[in-house]
């Protein structure tokens, strides 16, 4: 089984700036997609944080350093400068900003709904 078919949330691609802050260390960098329940970055340094590792990841949505979605995070993954990332509970204000940009995205609203089941079961 790929990625591709294990993975349950769609994911949105989406380029925008992000920093992924762990144990007060900030790493700056793009995100390149974003799900529901994760997101994928490419860390602009050359080191990154280690599988596991908690943090914060604040993502711009806008040119207002005001507008971001500030998501808790878990290290899942990474392969050279892409972090992987898995959201864990969110502020309301911050779940609705993610939910209204995936609904956005994704075409079909039966398929927003599916996901949103889906994410209350995780």
């Amino acid at each position: 089984m790929t990625d591709t078919e294990r993975r349950r949330f769609q994911r949105i691609i989406l380029h925008r700036p992000v920093s992924l802050v762990i144990d007060g260390r900030t790493y700056p960098g793009e995100l390149i997609d974003i799900s529901l329940h994760g997101a994928l970055m490419r860390a602009e340094g050359e080191e990154t944080p280690p599988p596991g590792a908690r943090g914060i990841a604040d993502i711009g949505l806008g040119d207002d350093p005001e507008f971001v979605i500030r998501m808790p995070v878990t290290v899942r993954h990474l392969q050279e400068r892409l972090i992987g990332l898995e959201t864990g509970q969110l502020e309301i204000e911050d779940a609705s900003r993610l939910k209204r940009l995936v609904e956005l995205n994704v075409a079909d609203p039966a398929l927003l709904q599916r996901e949103l089941e889906e994410l209350s079961r995780v």
